[in-house]
């Protein structure tokens, strides 16, 4: 099995922020569902750069998740019975990285 690390990541600021309620409309509810899966595959050279580049791409995913704060977010019922995107201070995304080596995994030589 390749070499696999999970990070909770949360947007950067977290620790400032607080609870935030995004109102959706009925049509919002009426959207299918997506989800956001992105897959970033490249060759590293030097084994000793890729916790640097795991912890670059963390960082990235931090800073866009403080642009974009729905993207961490929940969607739960509000006080008036609608629907809102809830963002907590706590919320996390996961970031899943695994290093797979051509020649290992996929009998590939490089």
């Amino acid at each position: 099995m390749p070499r696999k690390a999970t990070f909770s990541v949360q947007p950067a600021g977290w620790a400032k922020s607080r609870e935030e309620w995004m109102w959706l409309s009925p049509l919002d509810l009426v959207i299918t569902q997506q989800y956001n899966n992105y897959a970033l595959i490249f060759k590293v050279e030097n084994e000793s750069e890729k916790p640097s580049i795991a912890d670059t791409v963390r960082q990235a995913l931090e800073t866009t998740l403080s642009q974009c704060r729905h993207v961490a977010g929940t969607i739960e019922k509000n006080e008036y019975g609608d629907f809102s995107i809830v963002t907590k201070p706590d919320s996390t995304v996961p970031l899943v990285v695994q290093w797979l080596e051509l020649e290992r995994y996929f009998g590939i030589d490089t």
